[in-house]
Formats: structure tokens, C-alpha cells, sequence
């Protein structure tokens, strides 16, 4: 990104913030977090962190027991493994027919419904949160000198209410959430901020 292409940029931004059927969640923690004697590879460190953000947010917005299918498309996973995103979705609704077995009637049928791995450069969606994260990723890094680029940082926090991006937010914030991810006795970075959304967004509730 540029001074040219900044304008594009906002208003992505804007556009993501104005529409109630978008959002954007993600997970941020220090590699150094990860405790390495406790993975038998790094392919294994990916495959944890993302099934548990998987399962996690998928649980949460199928609490209510209603007939939800989840479709995820991600950037090639960086790992060995060529069937990576088909274990991490076998894995991941395993255990949520665990988390939610007493909620849902049809457990033969899996929440997850596929994981496809996608090229970035032709998935719009994709795109979207790659700019999202680099924003969230780039705040809490404090490595972004560029003026283009803090403007746009700013111009994110501002849509949440906030003065910059290194923060987390509650679990039931749906919109925008960063979950902050803590080692066992890591002390925490940053404090958690209550959201005001520029564009106010309803209330989400089980249903």
C-alpha cells in the first residue's frame, strides 16, 4: 500500500465496517508463547492453533442448536502435509460434537462443512482479512513506519472506538474480535477495550 492506493484502502475498510454480514476474527500471540517441547513439529504448532480458533468461534455461534454449515477457505496452510486442511476439518468437528453433542439433533451431519485451500489473489474474502490482520498484526509488532500504512491502522482503530489496535476484545464481540492467546504464566500485553463501533451493529444472540 501507497499514498496512490490508500484511498482504496479506507474504504475497503469502511465498506467492511457498514455491513452487518461480515466479520473478521482472529487469534494473536507471541511465537514465543508456544511451548515447542509440547508439539512433535511446527506443522503440528499450525495445525493446533488454527483448529482451535476453528472450534472455538464455530461453537460459540452454533450454541443455539440451529442448522449452520461452516464453508472455510484459507491461503495454503504452511506446513508438509498436502491433506493438512482435511485433517484440521476431521479433527475440529470431532471435537465439536463433543463441545455441543447435548445442543444439536443431527450429529452425523458435521458442522464443518469443508476446508478448502485457496489462492488469495482470486478470493475476495480472503484479501479482506489479509488486510484486517496485517492491520491488527502490524499494531501489536510496532514495526510499521510508513504513513500510508499508520493511517490506515488508524483508520481501523477509529472504527472501533478505539486510538490504535493494541487491544483485544471481549469473547462476545462478534464484528471485529482479537483473541489474545496466553501461554501458561505469559502476563498479558495489552488490555482489553470495550468496542464502539463507528457503524452500530445489532446485538448478536443465539438463535
Amino acid at each position: 500500500m501507497n499514498a496512490r492506493s490508500y484511498g482504496f484502502y479506507e474504504d475497503l475498510v469502511s465498506e467492511f465496517f457498514s455491513k452487518s454480514w461480515l466479520m473478521f476474527h482472529c487469534i494473536v500471540f507471541r511465537r514465543a508463547a508456544v511451548k515447542a517441547e509440547l508439539h512433535s513439529s511446527r506443522d503440528i504448532q499450525i495445525r493446533k492453533h488454527f483448529g482451535m480458533l476453528l472450534r472455538k468461534k464455530i461453537a460459540y455461534f452454533s450454541k443455539a442448536g440451529a442448522d449452520r454449515r461452516y464453508r472455510v477457505r484459507v491461503d495454503p496452510l504452511p506446513t508438509r502435509y498436502a491433506r493438512e486442511h482435511e485433517a484440521v476439518g476431521n479433527i475440529v468437528n470431532a471435537q465439536l460434537r463433543k463441545d455441543l453433542g447435548d445442543l444439536r439433533d443431527d450429529l452425523d451431519t458435521p458442522l464443518l462443512h469443508d476446508i478448502r485451500a485457496c489462492d488469495s489473489a482470486r478470493t475476495v474474502g480472503i484479501q479482506v482479512s489479509d488486510v484486517l490482520l496485517g492491520a491488527v498484526l502490524a499494531a501489536w509488532q510496532q514495526q510499521v513506519s510508513s504513513a500510508p500504512k499508520l493511517k490506515l491502522l488508524a483508520h481501523v482503530a477509529w472504527q472501533l472506538g478505539w486510538n490504535d489496535l493494541r487491544s483485544d476484545t471481549k469473547p462476545h464481540v462478534w464484528k471485529f474480535n482479537v483473541w489474545h492467546f496466553l501461554g501458561a504464566g505469559e502476563p498479558r500485553e495489552v488490555d482489553t477495550r470495550p468496542v464502539k463501533l463507528r457503524y452500530p451493529m445489532p446485538v448478536w444472540r443465539p438463535r
